[in-house]
């Protein structure tokens, strides 16, 4: 009969003792909202939370990349603006100073405005973006990452944007374009103009000089001036596919950070209204417990023994 009772106690004490376990545990997971404490409480949903954890800092580098990519790109884009304002601005002064019929037209001075303008898109080849680096750079543009095995570049070099503009007698840079009407314009009526072909050649098959009329050379200037500022056009446009692009993929990766968020409390966040209940429930569950056993258990030995 005492083995029994003994026995019978025991249970009681740890079942009590789990009880009391449990609401600590409840208490601890209210006060710091966290369901979880360890991972063996869940290890399914620890797995989760890791992977979880690793794709938001995945996310988070590639939503860094993306914002300083969609940066540049947007400074790239101003850029852009103003080679095309500069553009058009010697487009007319070159059509105005081919223009023979024009005796009012001052060749010198714009020949003077064309090589300033030519100074200018040189140094917007040079730009620095917000990090000091080239913004159009010489070689091979940087590619930003953005996602898993997805890398996008913020702009396009300053050789292809700059220095191959497609012409007549091969790719020329867009200051070369400009230095070349300059020099056309202040040519005499009658002064022969030297030019290189698309091979690079500067004589014929007989070695002469290959040269040009003002008056060729002049329409030729017309139409490179025309070739550039076509180049400038496509070149925008494309940047406005790249930053588009950034846009894109920040947009996508702002919602996945989202979802990924959501997830992670669902799995790792304590549910209060739950857990608050539960812990009343062990702790009333407890207390009636305790009751009940220290009422059971007033009885001395030697009461047990009479």
């Amino acid at each position: 009969m005492i083995g029994a009772t003994r026995y019978i106690a025991g249970v009681e004490i740890q079942r009590q003792t789990t009880l009391s376990a449990d609401i600590s545990k409840l208490q601890q997971s209210i006060s710091s909202n966290k369901r979880l404490s360890a991972a063996s409480d869940d290890p399914k949903a620890a797995a989760r939370i890791a992977d979880i954890r690793q794709n938001q800092s995945d996310n988070a580098v590639w939503l860094r990349n993306t914002t300083t990519g969609a940066g540049i790109a947007k400074a790239a884009d101003t850029a852009l603006s103003s080679l095309s304002t500069m553009l058009q601005r010697a487009k007319e002064l070159v059509i105005a100073g081919a223009n023979d019929t024009n005796a009012n037209v001052d060749r010198a001075q714009i020949a003077t405005e064309l090589r300033s303008i030519a100074g200018e898109i040189t140094a917007l080849s040079q730009t620095k973006d917000s990090n000091g680096q080239a913004l159009f750079p010489t070689g091979d543009p940087i590619l930003i990452p953005v996602s898993a095995g997805r890398s996008i570049a913020a702009t396009t070099s300053a050789k292809t944007l700059f220095g191959t503009v497609p012409t007549e007698h091969g790719d020329r840079s867009m200051a070369e374009i400009l230095t070349d009407a300059a020099a056309a314009l202040e040519a005499g009526p009658n002064d022969d103009i030297p030019y290189t072909d698309s091979l690079g050649n500067t004589t014929d098959a007989d070695c002469e000089p290959l040269v040009m009329t003002r008056a060729q050379a002049l329409t030729y200037s017309v139409a490179t001036v025309n070739a550039a500022d076509d180049h400038a056009v496509a070149a925008h446009t494309d940047q406005g596919l790249r930053a588009q692009r950034f846009d894109d993929t920040k947009d996508l990766l702002t919602s996945g950070t989202d979802d990924l968020k959501i997830e992670r409390s669902s799995l790792e966040d304590t549910d209060l209204t739950q857990a608050v209940s539960e812990y009343q429930a062990k702790s009333l569950a407890l207390q009636a417990a305790q009751t009940i056993f220290a009422q059971s258990h007033k009885s001395t030995l030697f009461d047990l023994l009479g």
